[in-house]
């Protein structure tokens, strides 16, 4: 079963739930959008990539709500690291030895996030702050290729799969287009545990408001 498919579908169920369900008194109803934006990856091995996703809100009373979260991102890294000269051999080689090796890591991330969302009453209702744990599943593949001999060409790939913990917590402030529609820009900050480092996300979510 793909990564995606593990949690495309408890979200579906998620959300087949919410609709089901007899709505009590709040001031939030229920919500489902989908967002883009920018994460920043505490690791020299990624770089500053897109992000996308989907969500999907239920809420308790009028100042809680639960938020569950897939949010995907990719970041193709590739660099040349110089190699130290090697020793005068005595007798002479058909070309030269290699003075760097190219590196290249593909990864992709697959954040699951599950958050408390509070509305703080001098928020109006359009300012929220939420954290939670969830989930990251990584997987990446690394290469390494170089050049001996004047053309002769060396390589080697390796495939790494991987989950780890996560925390979050964020900020966000919804924009009304209209009785039902929104925009929310946000960010967040994540700390993955097998990472041991935080990263950094900002995105804009199309939202739409149902359940009134």
């Amino acid at each position: 079963m793909s990564k995606w498919t593990r949690w495309m579908v408890p979200l579906a169920l998620f959300l087949a739930v919410t609709l089901s369900l007899t709505p009590t008194a709040w001031a939030q109803s229920r919500q489902i959008e989908v967002f883009a934006g920018t994460l920043s990856v505490d690791s020299e091995l990624l770089d500053d990539d897109t992000v996308y996703g989907v969500r999907g809100a239920q809420p308790i009373n009028d100042q809680l709500s639960i938020r569950l979260g897939l949010t995907s991102f990719s970041s193709s890294e590739s660099r040349t690291v110089a190699l130290p000269p090697f020793p005068t051999l005595p007798i002479p080689l058909p070309g030269q030895l290699p003075t760097s090796v190219t590196v290249r890591v593909d990864t992709d991330i697959l954040f699951f996030d599950a958050s408390a969302v509070w509305y703080p009453s001098w928020g109006n209702g359009a300012f929220s702050l939420y954290g939670g744990p969830g989930w990251a599943f990584v997987d990446a593949e690394a290469s390494a290729s170089t050049t001996v001999f004047g053309g002769l060409v060396i390589s080697d790939a390796a495939e790494v799969s991987d989950d780890s913990l996560t925390l979050h917590a964020g900020v966000g402030y919804e924009i009304e287009l209209g009785p039902s529609f929104y925009l929310r820009p946000d960010v967040k900050a994540r700390w993955i545990e097998e990472l041991s480092g935080t990263d950094f996300e900002g995105s804009l979510a199309l939202g739409y408001r149902f359940g009134f």
